[in-house]
């Protein structure tokens, strides 16, 4: 419980105070580093190990990538749109008009932060 409260209180101040992302500081892979469930810090649920050694690709034309252990989410990612609002740092992933992820995106300390909205889940990434 302890985490949590801390990671809300990281994650608010973040978006509070926290740097506008463009496009160019996201294009190119970014790598898990670490995995955290919100809602459960010192547990991650199995349904979530998929995302362990995954990557995520933003290439400049705005298609996007994932590459992790599920095929099938390879699959429904695979050569998806993405979509930055600079305003709230979030991303947007679409395929045809239909949203398949939105994360939002900070830095804190020199580590960048994906978390996936609706799932708690929270990434430390590293870009290659």
């Amino acid at each position: 419980m302890k985490q949590t409260i801390v990671v809300i209180l990281l994650l608010t101040s973040s978006i509070l105070y926290g740097q506008n992302w463009n496009k160019e500081d996201l294009i190119g892979i970014w790598k898990v580093e670490k995995i955290m469930d919100m809602r459960a810090p010192s547990e991650m649920p199995s349904e979530y190990a998929v995302f362990l050694n995954s990557s995520f690709e933003f290439k400049q034309n705005n298609t996007f990538n994932l590459t992790s252990k599920a095929k099938r989410l390879n699959e429904m990612m695979k050569n998806s749109h993405w979509k930055l609002n600079s305003n709230n740092n979030e991303i947007l992933i679409q395929r045809n008009k239909t949203r398949l992820m939105t994360i939002k995106i900070w830095k804190k300390n020199e580590k960048t932060f994906f978390i996936i909205m609706g799932a708690s889940l929270f990434l430390e990434m590293r870009k290659n």
